[in-house]
């Protein structure tokens, strides 16, 4: 955590004090439903096209996933040389999953976006916080992350999954586990991703914190 970074560096004779990230403003904030059948399946990835974010082994994945699934994925190109191996990974895909790159998204339509997709689908090296993620729940859109952020059990909270990079078969079965959801299921998965966002924009104890951050 970054406490325990600061700490190795400076020592035990400081006075740390932490609290959890702020969410932005939302000015629309309600549970969104969408259409979704078994055998459907739409996953988006919002994130700078960039080795930290893992695109590459996001689509290696879905190389190896046997069910039809469509990904949607933005962002700018970070890594130019990282980008041209993804692309010889996407040129290389099964028929049963269709890729699209859609490049930039605007910041005020990336709730719009999530709103009409199913999951947020990315396995990322490591995050400090994830604000896609909570963006991604706050649409009422579940997520397949990696076990490398803040948000943890997700899959017991009915929110989504975070799963160990190391284990492709795992993202594959929660893939394929997603893709086999009828209606009732995944709207009791989006509510649920729904109130837990809600949860934690509303925490009063955060904004304590965060005061407490620049008190004396």
């Amino acid at each position: 955590t970054e406490h325990e970074d600061i700490r190795a560096i400076l020592g035990d004779k400081i006075n740390i004090k932490t609290a959890g990230n702020l969410a932005p403003l939302q000015k629309e904030n309600s549970f969104t439903q969408r259409i979704k059948q078994p055998g459907t399946l739409h996953l988006v990835n919002i994130a700078r096209i960039a080795p930290e974010k893992n695109l590459l082994q996001a689509l290696q994945i879905l190389g190896l996933v046997k069910t039809n699934v469509s990904f949607d994925f933005y962002g700018p190109v970070y890594d130019t040389a990282y980008w041209e191996q993804c692309k010889e990974v996407i040129k290389a895909l099964p028929p049963n999953i269709k890729v699209n790159y859609r490049e930039s998204v605007e910041s005020s339509k990336v709730m719009e976006v999530l709103r009409s997709n199913h999951f947020l689908f990315m396995p990322t090296t490591g995050e400090n916080f994830g604000h896609i993620i909570l963006q991604a729940m706050l649409a009422s859109c579940p997520v397949i992350i990696s076990d490398l952020t803040p948000w943890k059990q997700l899959q017991s909270k009915k929110c989504g999954w975070d799963v160990p990079l190391q284990n492709m078969q795992e993202f594959i079965n929660v893939i394929e586990r997603a893709n086999a959801m009828a209606q009732a299921e995944y709207d009791e998965w989006a509510k649920s991703a729904f109130d837990h966002a809600n949860g934690y924009i509303n925490n009063t104890e955060t904004l304590k914190k965060n005061k407490a951050l620049f008190s004396a």
